[in-house]
């Protein structure tokens, strides 16, 4: 089926980036980065009409992610983006959140950790992963006696 066939099958206030990634084996933040790349907004509430309306534009994002998606196993040299967010919204106090191969368009304006290679941002991210949890768990303890 195309996307307009699948068009006709959407439910009332869906995401363009959920029914994207329901149609193609693409990361939510991937199509999220290619939707904005084509002045799209990932979080609209589509419908069949909106659909045929943006077709061509939607086809491009899509390109574009299939394009990122498929340069990532051949790119041995790429960087890798550790993704950092504040806990109860003090930013003096950062944790890790997420990883990825790019830096993606709605994450820019996050705090970050850059590595050289992809691979080691995944190593660091699962090696303080397990030190960061112990750590949050311990202030969340603390928090809890002083009440």
């Amino acid at each position: 089926k195309t996307l307009e066939e699948n068009s006709i099958d959407i439910k009332p206030g869906t995401q363009l980036k959920r029914w994207l990634n329901f149609q193609f084996p693409f990361s939510l933040p991937l199509l999220e980065h290619c939707l904005k790349s084509e002045n799209l907004l990932p979080d609209l509430k589509i419908s069949t009409e909106y659909v045929r309306e943006n077709i061509q534009s939607i086809l491009q994002s899509v390109t574009v992610a299939y394009n990122k998606f498929t340069s990532i196993p051949s790119s041995s040299h790429m960087k890798g983006f550790i993704i950092l967010k504040a806990i109860k919204n003090d930013i003096s106090n950062l944790v890790m959140d997420e990883f990825h191969p790019f830096l993606f368009t709605q994450l820019e304006n996050k705090p970050t950790k850059e590595f050289e290679l992809f691979n080691i941002a995944i190593d660091h991210f699962f090696y303080e992963q397990s030190t960061q949890k112990i750590e949050v768990k311990s202030a969340q303890q603390e928090k809890s006696m002083l009440k």
